[in-house]
């Protein structure tokens, strides 16, 4: 498939979520004639090595990436509420970044989850492209909860931090996702996140489908 690259995509990592195996991945990625692929699973980096290894019996470019579980503050949060929040190493210094991140949320921050507090991540974005994840990130919770101001200052916070050409407004496709109210979010969300795009400085928009199986 031409100029296609799966930017957000789950394996079997992610505990509950995906049983694709990285083999199997790479194996259909041939079939599909793909030539690059992120993996973004939920606060682990177990399948770096794995997608690594198996990339390189391919000409199969791998992208190293992480959905992160994040938290507002540095403390112990009030609630089980987590952010996601997916990360993407462009570079050396970028999966450096992550693997720090990714430690500390486990060493210091782990609440039910590992979590990553904002601050941390603003502190620490030097070769990391960002995208906003799914309708269970920070910026789309607050626009399910008619916050939009909260999340246009965010939104901006990742801009200045991580720089606006390495952050991308993510859309997604969700047709038969309905709330308890019957009313379908994503539609909605996919809205909010266009007029985000069109009124700052955001330079990407991507679609993906946050891939589980």
């Amino acid at each position: 498939m031409d100029y296609f690259c799966n930017l957000h995509l789950h394996t079997d990592a992610s505990l509950g979520d995906s049983i694709i195996t990285v083999p199997h991945l790479v194996e259909k990625l041939q079939e599909y004639e793909q030539e690059y692929v992120a993996i973004t699973d939920h606060a682990s980096l177990m399948n770096h090595f794995s997608l690594q290894q198996e990339c390189g019996k391919t000409s199969i470019k791998p992208i190293f990436g992480n959905e992160l579980y994040c938290k507002e503050g540095l403390g112990k949060p009030e609630n089980q509420n987590r952010f996601h929040l997916v990360l993407l190493a462009q570079n050396q210094k970028g999966l450096e970044n992550i693997r720090k991140l990714q430690r500390i949320s486990v060493a210091d921050h782990f609440y039910y989850k590992p979590l990553t507090p904002h601050e941390l991540i603003l502190e620490n974005t030097e070769g990391i492209f960002c995208s906003t994840a799914c309708s269970l990130s920070y910026i789309n919770y607050q626009f399910l909860n008619d916050n939009d101001d909260e999340a246009y200052s965010f939104f901006n916070k990742l801009l200045d931090n991580f720089g606006k050409d390495n952050v991308a407004v993510e859309l997604q496709y969700h047709p038969t996702w309905k709330n308890e109210r019957g009313e379908y979010p994503q539609n909605y969300l996919n809205e909010k996140l266009i007029e985000l795009y069109d009124n700052t400085d955001a330079q990407w928009i991507i679609n993906t489908f946050d891939s589980h199986v």
